[in-house]
């Protein structure tokens, strides 16, 4: 399962997968609330908020693709 997560986390765009692994705690010991994260990015809250919605995105869909190819 981690070993999953984190091939998910390779094909994103580098600050997307950063940010997810901050706020999701992957790979460290806590998560981080999204402020935390976009002072360790360098970004304003809102940036950070529209990285994480834009990474939550392709993750959503990359799921749908492998679960409509599973299906078929």
């Amino acid at each position: 399962m981690v070993q999953d997560l984190g091939r998910v986390l390779e094909d994103l765009p580098s600050q997307q997968a950063q940010l997810m692994r901050l706020r999701y705690g992957i790979n460290q010991e806590v998560p981080m609330p999204l402020s935390a994260v976009a002072r360790s990015m360098g970004v304003t809250r809102d940036t950070a908020r529209g990285i994480e919605r834009r990474a939550t995105a392709s993750i959503r869909d990359r799921s749908k693709q492998v679960i409509d190819y599973l299906h078929a």
